[in-house]
Order: structure tokens, then C-alpha cells, then sequence
């Protein structure tokens, strides 16, 4: 199974036990969950949906949520930290 399919099978899973069956910890996790991880408006910066569109023409991604947004902070950081030594 192709990489894609299995987050695909994933998402459905996840929606499925925990958002329907309300399974809770015993549901299979879904770190792009939108509902899960969702962002607030003000997350949604001119900064943030620029480079949502450029990186969309390198990687077939839909969405973003939190999670996202977590690691595009850790690799701004990591980068900086690289630069400063």
C-alpha cells in the first residue's frame, strides 16, 4: 500500500472510531484531523497562507491544521538555531 493510501485509510479510520463510534484513546490517531487540531482565524496569517500555497505545488497536501503549524515553527526554529552557531 502507497504511502497517500495509507493516511487516506488512516483519516478514515480515525473519523470513524473516534468521531462517530466515539472510541476515544482506543481510536486510531490522525495527527491531520482538522476537527481534532483545528486553527483558529487568527492562526490563518498572509505569512502562513504563502507559504501554504507554495508548498501545495511541492506536496499534493489539502489542508493544514495545528500540527502543521507546529512544525513549520520547529524547523524555523532548528534554522535559526543553525545559523546562530
Amino acid at each position: 500500500m502507497e504511502k497517500y493510501e495509507e493516511w487516506e485509510d488512516r483519516k478514515v479510520r480515525h473519523r470513524r472510531e473516534y468521531h462517530e463510534e466515539k472510541r476515544g484513546r482506543n481510536a486510531t490517531e490522525d495527527l491531520s484531523c482538522n476537527n481534532c487540531y483545528r486553527l483558529h482565524e487568527w492562526y490563518r496569517t498572509e505569512e502562513i497562507k504563502e507559504f501554504w500555497k507554495w508548498y501545495r505545488k511541492l506536496v499534493p497536501a489539502e489542508t493544514y491544521n495545528r500540527n502543521t503549524l507546529r512544525g513549520i515553527d520547529n524547523l524555523l526554529i532548528k534554522n535559526k538555531e543553525e545559523l546562530s552557531s
